[in-house]
C-alpha cells in the first residue's frame, strides 16, 4: 500500500500509464508470435498481396488461415495501406501518451512543490 500512496503523491502514475500501455501492446503481439511459433499472421485483403503465402524477404509474417492461432489479435485492421493488430494499436497509443506524460508530470510536480509552504 505505501507504494500506491507514493505513486499517487508523486504523480508517477502519469508516467506509468503510457509505459504499461506499451507493455500491454508488446505482450499481445508476443502472445500471437508464441502461439504461431514465431510467425505473425496477416489477414490478406485488397491492400495486401503476398506471393506463395509469404512476403518477399519477410519470413516474419504469414498469411492468416483458419489454422493459425489467435487470429483476432493478429494483423487484421487495414489502415492507409498497412495492416495493424490490436497490440500495435496499444503500442501507438502508449507512444502518443508518452509524448505528453512527462510534460504533464513535470507541470503537476512543480505545481505541487509551489503549493508546499
Amino acid at each position: 500500500m505505501p507504494l500506491l500512496s507514493f505513486f499517487r503523491r508523486t504523480y508517477l502514475y502519469i508516467l506509468a500509464i503510457p509505459l504499461l500501455t506499451i507493455v500491454l501492446g508488446i505482450g499481445l503481439n508476443e502472445a500471437v508470435l508464441i502461439a504461431n511459433h514465431g510467425s505473425f499472421p496477416v489477414m490478406v485483403n485488397a491492400g495486401i498481396t503476398p506471393s506463395k503465402g509469404v512476403w518477399e524477404g519477410d519470413p516474419f509474417h504469414m498469411v492468416m488461415t483458419p489454422t493459425t492461432h489467435m487470429n483476432p489479435l493478429a494483423d487484421v485492421f487495414l489502415f492507409q495501406g498497412n495492416v495493424y493488430s490490436i497490440g500495435d494499436g496499444f503500442i501507438y497509443v502508449g507512444y502518443w501518451l508518452w509524448s505528453y506524460a512527462p510534460l504533464l508530470w513535470g507541470f503537476l510536480a512543480v505545481r505541487k512543490l509551489s503549493l508546499v509552504e
